[in-house]
């Protein structure tokens, strides 16, 4: 009697605990499921950086982002989601000028909002703004944030933005003005569904966009909505602030994949509904 009796008070008082422990061993047990063949990641990785010959230590040179935009379009994708911030000009003029043009050439999505300074708290949210001319290129400012539950990525991020400025989520802009409306959203309380591990949605080199084969690169691409971000733990500024834990950790998902994810569960209405707190613990009991 003592047992139970300590389980329904710890139950009580720590009810997410233990739903999130249930949903992580589901989703091993579940193993991969096929993902939405609507979304493509496209990856800043290791390989990327040594083929198209560029410093980890700097940032990444906007020429290849105007490259990639153009090699894109001609592939026959129908959006392009960076994740990246934009900010300020870089060493390289007509490159921020050819960006800028660029990123009008077909419907684009960029970074903004806030992204944390500590991931694994997910608080404390260090506030990021593209040049005021990407702003106005691109077809939406979208925010960024990740929430991180408990050191892992679980939920959903609100409409609303984590800045000073209300925003719609990095995966709801995404998708196209219209698509999803803020009350079709998911709920503060909903869980991402992870269709795997990291890598489960279709993944392409960066590199690999601007130098492979153009038949092959467009039976994976067109059609389909591309993100675009980092696949490289450590390197440049900023770039370990990008990788996160999830159910399916270790290793850990990049950012970039995480909004793939749930522009998908957008897509295919797939999240986790979750019950009231209330709810939930009396089911667990």
């Amino acid at each position: 009697l003592l047992f139970w009796c300590l389980l329904l008070f710890v139950v009580w008082l720590f009810p997410d605990v233990f739903e999130y422990k249930a949903a992580d061993w589901w989703f091993r047990l579940r193993g991969a499921v096929q993902a939405p063949k609507d979304v493509v990641v496209v990856t800043l990785d290791r390989d990327s950086y040594t083929k198209l010959e560029a410093s980890p230590f700097k940032t990444w040179p906007r020429k290849h982002q105007v490259a990639l935009i153009r090699r894109l379009k001609s592939l026959g994708a129908t959006r392009v989601a960076f994740d990246f911030a934009f900010q300020g000009e870089s060493d390289d003029p007509v490159a921020d000028q050819d960006l800028a043009r660029a990123l009008a050439e077909m419907p684009t999505v960029i970074a903004g909002g806030g992204i944390p300074r500590n991931v694994v708290s997910g608080t404390e949210f260090e506030q990021i703004r593209p040049r005021e001319e990407y702003q106005k290129a691109a077809e939406a400012l979208a925010d960024i944030a990740i929430p991180v539950e408990r050191n892992v990525a679980r939920t959903f991020a609100l409409p609303g933005g984590s800045g000073k400025e209300a925003l719609p989520t990095f995966a709801q802009a995404a998708l196209g003005p219209g698509t999803i409306k803020p009350e079709q959203m998911p709920g503060s309380r909903d869980l991402i569904n992870f269709y795997g591990p990291a890598g489960t949605i279709d993944t392409i080199p960066y590199h690999e966009v601007l130098l492979g084969d153009a038949k092959a690169l467009e039976r994976r691409v067109r059609g389909k909505i591309v993100f675009v971000g980092y696949g490289l733990a450590f390197g440049g500024a900023g770039l370990s602030k990008d990788a996160f834990y999830t159910p399916y950790s270790p290793p850990s998902f990049f950012g970039v994949e995480i909004h793939a994810t749930q522009a998908a569960n957008l897509l295919d209405g797939s999240w986790i509904r979750r019950a009231p707190t209330m709810a939930a613990v009396f089911w667990m009991l």
